[in-house]
Parts: C-alpha cells; structure tokens; sequence
C-alpha cells in the first residue's frame, strides 16, 4: 500500500462515532489494511484501530456486520476481543478494539520460538475452545484461526498462561 493512497500518519487525529482517537503508532500491516494503536482522547485509554484500504472496503463491511452479531455475545465470557464502534475516514473503514497485549506469533518470537509448556498449551487451547462456543452459539465460524490472530491479553501478568482473545479478521 502506497503511502499516497493511504491517508493516515502517526500523529493524526481519527474522528469516530464515539470517540476521538489520536494515532501514536502503526502496529503492523495486513493484506486489508492497517493497525493503529489510538490514545482515545476523552478516556485517555489505548485502543487498536483497523484501517482497512479503500480497495477492501466490501471486507471492512463484512467485517463489521460479524463485528455487530459478535456483540450479542459477552466478549469476556467467550475470550472475545471487543469491538468499540466502526466509523468512515477519508474513504476508509476504520474499526475499533480494545487494545491488547500482543498475538501469539509476536509472543513466540519474544521468546526465540522456544516451545511452550504443555500446561501453557492446554490453557490457550481452552481458551480458543470457549472462544470458538462462543462464536457457535451465535453460528459464526472463523476463517483464519492462527498464530497472528490470537491475541494475549496480558502476558507479563499471566507468566506463561496467558489469556487469550480471539481476533476477529
């Protein structure tokens, strides 16, 4: 994606529904588009925001459609990431999340890929199993279930049981 066809920078202000959201950094970069980490500027509370390019706007759509049927379940009961609100800037689709720790693959490489222990793993694996109840009982199936879209909440808290949140993308 050409910087000229995308017109958010750090240290821009996003305009949302909600919120107003000030752009600190890029997290990183995905086939749809971009992540922010946003300062919501009334609460003072980190948030993501996923800028989606103009040429997938039909997915952010998609996206948010999941997004609002998601919202019928409890988030925290089903280690569900949160979704904030959505808006439109500059012909983009943004959407926002509660901001999390870090995924699975980023945790991985902090840790030189060693494995994990099997009491670690028995712990995710739970948590992605309640995770994906969660998205049975509202007849969602997720698509894209890996590494980069399981996110830790709090990894420095949890030592090596982390929790999990599952990445809606």
């Amino acid at each position: 994606m050409s910087q000229s066809s995308f017109e958010v920078y750090e240290g821009f202000f996003l305009l949302g529904n909600e919120g107003h959201y000030y752009v600190e950094k890029f997290l990183g970069e995905g086939t749809y588009g971009k992540v922010a980490k946003c300062l919501e500027v009334s609460t003072q509370k980190h948030v993501a925001v996923k800028i989606v390019k103009n040429d997938f706007e039909d997915a952010g759509e998609d996206e948010i459609k999941a997004l609002i049927e998601l919202s019928k379940i409890d988030a925290d009961k089903y280690n569900l990431a949160k979704f904030v609100e959505w808006f439109h800037h500059n012909n983009h689709v943004c959407i926002v999340f509660e901001m999390l720790d870090l995924s699975l693959c980023d945790y991985m490489e902090k840790r030189g890929f060693q494995p994990l222990s099997l009491t670690t793993i028995r712990c995710l694996a739970w948590q992605l199993l309640v995770a994906l109840r969660g998205l049975k009982k509202i007849n969602m199936v997720h698509c894209d279930i890996k590494p980069d879209n399981i996110m830790l909440v709090d990894q420095n808290s949890c030592g090596f049981s982390p929790s999990t949140s599952v990445s809606p993308q």
